[in-house]
């Protein structure tokens, strides 16, 4: 995938089923996906 893609569709998605936040210093991962991926 290119990063426009990355940006546009998977990011928001990840967003709004709680995986991702976005701060001021970037990305980070929540609780949720951390436990999701272990």
């Amino acid at each position: 995938e290119d990063r426009g893609t990355l940006e546009d569709v998977i990011e928001p998605y990840l967003i709004q089923q709680g995986y991702v936040l976005r701060t001021a210093r970037g990305r980070v991962l929540t609780q949720m996906a951390i436990d999701q991926m272990l």
